[in-house]
């Protein structure tokens, strides 16, 4: 499922931001590569967990979950895209309830 996400969102993704698949992650990185990347992974079968790593801080300060679910890979490049813009705001969980 991980994989399918993707390249869904190789498709889907805003120019010039990259999609790498790992084994266990899928790592985004926006077309700004010093703001930093988010990360994410399946939790269980039932939701996404993303994060975003800002360089400038050194540190994981977003969070947000994502229900497997139909067009949930345009919520989540929403999600991102919005994070994106301002990352060094740190942000509590958001997204989803699993």
């Amino acid at each position: 499922m991980l994989k399918g996400v993707a390249n869904e969102l190789r498709m889907t993704k805003l120019r010039g931001w990259s999609v790498i698949f790992s084994d266990n992650e899928v790592v985004v990185r926006p077309a700004d590569r010093s703001a930093g990347k988010f990360g994410f992974s399946l939790s269980g079968a039932e939701q996404f967990h993303i994060a975003f790593f800002s360089r400038e801080l050194n540190y994981w300060n977003k969070r947000a979950y994502f229900g497997v679910s139909s067009g949930v890979v345009a919520r989540m490049l929403d999600w991102m895209a919005a994070e994106a813009l301002v990352p060094t705001k740190r942000t509590e969980p958001a997204g989803e309830a699993p």
